[in-house]
């Protein structure tokens, strides 16, 4: 973000792509002592996609799930009953979807070779 003195506005804001922002910063919050853990992730590479899986144990719905694209990376929180996992993936791709399925977070952004 960069504050024009000038005008006083921001600029070079790109929009953040959220999932029910507002109700799992409310979970987050209210969940904050939870222990805290880093998930394992693998990455796999197909014809013009990259595919991120997230292994999230107990996240039971996309709606616990929170992911932000940010300046230079993508910052992934998610919710479950005895933790709160948070993954930041240090790459600047478009995500071209995303899902959870089996306590695991497939998340799939544009390859650069392709943009």
């Amino acid at each position: 973000k960069r504050i024009n003195p000038e005008k006083r506005e921001i600029e070079n804001v790109r929009p953040v792509r959220v999932i029910n922002n507002q109700l799992i910063q409310d979970k987050l919050r209210k969940f904050s002592n939870l222990q805290k853990q880093e998930p394992e992730s693998k990455l796999k590479r197909y014809s013009g996609k990259l595919i991120y899986e997230i292994s999230l144990p107990g996240v039971k719905s996309v709606e616990d799930i929170l992911i932000n694209e940010l300046e230079s990376s993508i910052e992934i929180k998610a919710l479950s009953e005895e933790k709160i996992y948070a993954k930041n993936l240090n790459i600047k791709l478009p995500i071209l979807k995303y899902n959870l399925k089996n306590d695991t977070l497939i998340l799939e952004l544009k390859d650069r070779e392709y943009l």
